[in-house]
């Protein structure tokens, strides 16, 4: 652009030098010097047209690479949200929380709450339910130790376990009740002058507000020296 402003320039004075001169004399400089010019200015133009279609050129073949990588990255983002459908599905049908099943701040909430207890039978006891009255550990406050009963108070999968003891041809069937309903049972068959002692597992998931608790099935008295109620949060 440069070059044409000073062609155009020297255009412009060519023609006033011409416009000084005898009208022949004029005439014939003139149209020489617009033929020259015009000329160079074609020349010149043609030369930027040029140089101007090489860089569209290079530009169009950098938009259609742009485009290609858009299109893989789509195909990319589409696999992607197949994959989480899929773990979403999965996550309901286990009965695990999905992130639509449950807000950021519930998550947040639950995990922070620790919910564990441990407690044991102190004394030798015939109470049914069955009251673990020391208690060792009650992260959450959810287990009472007046009444054996054990309230949860947030939603998750738990580990709940309880051992019985007894001593001297006692028999002692116990079962885990989850409101009232059985989910799972020990049984303790002692020898004459010797502890016997029954441990019982569970996975549960508990809603807030579940109470779990040990019941008498049959026999009597319990022992304290190993008999215990442990539970905890597994996850939410």
């Amino acid at each position: 652009m440069e070059v044409m402003r000073m062609l155009f320039v020297t255009y412009m004075i060519l023609v006033s030098y011409s416009m000084s001169q005898p009208l022949t004399a004029r005439e014939n400089s003139l149209f020489g010097l617009c033929s020259s010019v015009e000329h160079n200015l074609l020349h010149i133009q043609r030369i930027e047209n040029a140089a101007l279609k090489k860089r569209l050129t290079r530009y169009d073949g950098q938009l259609q690479t742009l485009k290609q990588q858009v299109e893989h990255m789509n195909e990319k983002l589409q696999y992607l949200n197949n994959k989480y459908d899929r773990l979403e599905y999965l996550l309901m049908e286990t009965g695990m929380p999905t992130s639509t099943g449950i807000s950021a701040d519930q998550f947040v909430d639950q995990d922070n709450q620790h919910i564990a207890f441990y407690a044991a039978v102190s004394v030798d006891t015939e109470t049914n339910p069955v009251v673990f009255d020391k208690v060792y550990l009650n992260d959450g406050d959810c287990y009472d130790n007046t009444t054996g009963i054990f309230k949860c108070s947030v939603s998750g999968v738990y580990h709940i376990t309880w051992s019985v003891e007894t001593f001297g041809e006692v028999d002692v069937g116990t079962i885990l009740e989850v409101n009232g309903e059985e989910f799972g049972y020990t049984w303790t068959d002692s020898e004459d002058q010797q502890y016997d002692t029954s441990t019982g597992i569970a996975i549960l998931r508990l809603q807030a507000g579940d109470i779990v608790k040990v019941t008498l099935q049959s026999g009597s008295k319990i022992d304290a020296r190993q008999s215990t109620f442990t539970g905890h949060i597994l996850f939410p």
